[in-house]
């Protein structure tokens, strides 16, 4: 089981968010803004973060190149809206910043789920079933 974050300003993408890792045995952990995210991973011992970014961002790109800069060894995984004009800029500006994969918030569940558990698989967490992911 791993403690993720969901940071997302939306409440009900949040509790979708919150529902579907809890489904998995992960413990699911909410934040409306990331704004104080650096804090929020130590306290409650965070294995990886989903922060939403695109267009109206919970969390800044400079906020995640700051959580990453705290916590190099973390799993970030940013979540936007793919809308028209800036289709690809999560993906660009995710990796520049160091996040460990981007999706778009109209990801459906099970590719979610593979890839937070790549990212944990990454990183030598282990699944909820206390065996490595499948796919890893």
């Amino acid at each position: 089981m791993a403690n993720i974050l969901i940071i997302d300003e939306n409440d009900f993408y949040r509790e979708f968010l919150s529902t579907a890792v809890s489904r998995q045995g992960h413990a699911a952990f909410q934040l409306a803004s990331g704004q104080d995210v650096v804090a929020a991973v130590s306290r409650w011992n965070i294995d990886l973060v989903l922060a939403s970014v695109i267009p109206a961002p919970s969390v800044s790109f400079a906020a995640v190149r700051a959580l990453k800069d705290a916590h190099p060894e973390l799993p970030v995984i940013t979540l936007a809206d793919e809308v028209v004009g800036i289709r690809g800029l999560n993906t660009r500006l995710a990796e520049r910043v160091g996040a460990s994969c981007a999706l778009s918030k109209s990801v459906k569940p099970a590719a979610l789920m593979a890839s937070i558990a790549r990212a944990l698989s990454a990183r030598g967490r282990r699944g909820p079933s206390g065996q490595p992911p499948a796919d890893a």
